[in-house]
């Protein structure tokens, strides 16, 4: 039985080479579930906002939400980028306060951030 260390290595390995094709076949090699890792999503957030497959990256965030799956500074930089490169970038104003207003979550909105939605909002 191929366990989720091989799995969500295989996954990185599509992602970086651009072969998001492949990511359901890999997934269904578990159909009990895979278990993805916060750097993960922030991975398949990233590559699928890169192809402009804007409803998976929301998926993936929403589904990471509602797992307890907490997102980083990183996790969140991913996102905002996903969402401004696909001129989503009022959507991505909006997450950032949300979780700027979110005590718990205040400490991932970092200069990086804020950096990436000015680059959305200057286009």
């Amino acid at each position: 039985d191929v366990d989720d260390v091989v799995l969500c290595s295989m996954m990185e390995a599509c992602l970086r080479t651009g072969h998001l094709d492949l990511l359901p076949e890999i997934i269904a090699w578990r159909p009990d579930g895979l278990t993805l890792t916060t750097p993960l999503y922030g991975s398949m957030i990233k590559a699928f906002g890169q192809a402009g497959r804007i409803e998976r990256v929301w998926g993936f965030w929403q589904e990471m939400i509602s797992k307890d799956v907490q997102p980083t500074a990183i996790t969140l930089g991913c996102m905002v980028e996903a969402l401004v490169i696909n001129k989503e970038t009022d959507a991505a104003w909006k997450l950032v306060q949300e979780m700027w207003e979110d005590e718990s979550q205040r400490h991932l909105v970092n200069t990086v951030t804020y950096s990436t939605l000015l680059k959305g909002f200057s286009d």
